[in-house]
């Protein structure tokens, strides 16, 4: 298995026509050093992500346990993501989010991203299931690759969000609506492992490292 495969099976409407950057693959679960060590590719991804046109910059995670149960993905994304802000800047994980629908993204160099993980802990019925791989992917998305193929310019309206939603439910992997419409980016950064469970709130995984 590929990220090329798992986007070509996504029925996510951007997906099909996805441009990636090279993946960075990762044998360590130490996400500090692998964000210090890459900082120089992450930054240029996102200055440069209008002009290379690029829609996503993988990490494959090939260690099992960075995504093998909902706990050790919810530890490990809270690291990573940790890593990104100390290196970059442009947003905070807090200790406490109280208002999961007020309007809040992430960004790395200005730019604002989506975060998508696809790991061996979600069933066949979720939209994150990575066929059976046991790597774990993470895929930094901006918002302006998601608007260059938006007809209208603007690809994060609740338009386009339902219609992402019906492609999957229809597909039998419906997303959880109530999640997926809210506001605050963080809080959909680790999915929950089927329709219906409550929120994983993984921001509130203590860094002991």
């Amino acid at each position: 298995m590929s990220i090329a495969d798992i986007i070509t099976n996504s029925k996510c409407p951007f997906a099909k026509l996805a441009k990636l950057s090279e993946p960075i693959i990762v044998d360590s679960l130490d996400v500090y050093a692998l964000v210090e060590k890459n900082s120089k590719i992450i930054s240029d991804f996102f200055v440069r992500n209008r002009i290379t046109e690029y829609d996503a910059l993988c990490f494959i995670f090939t260690v099992p346990e960075f995504g093998d149960t909902i706990d050790n993905l919810s530890k490990h994304t809270y690291r990573f993501l940790k890593a990104l802000q100390k290196q970059f800047g442009g947003f905070e994980i807090p200790e406490e989010i109280k208002d999961y629908n007020e309007t809040y993204w992430p960004a790395i160099e200005g730019e604002r991203f989506f975060m998508i993980s696809f790991a061996s802990c979600y069933p066949p019925d979720s939209p994150r299931f990575n066929h059976g791989d046991q790597a774990t992917y993470i895929l930094l998305q901006p918002v302006s690759s998601f608007e260059r193929h938006a007809k209208d310019g603007n690809a994060i309206t609740d338009v386009m969000r339902s219609k992402i939603r019906n492609l999957f439910a229809a597909n039998g992997q419906p997303y959880d609506s109530n999640i997926s419409c809210l506001k605050n980016e963080l809080v959909k950064m680790v999915a929950p492992l089927t329709i219906g469970d409550q929120l994983v709130e993984w921001w509130k995984c203590a860094d002991k490292n």
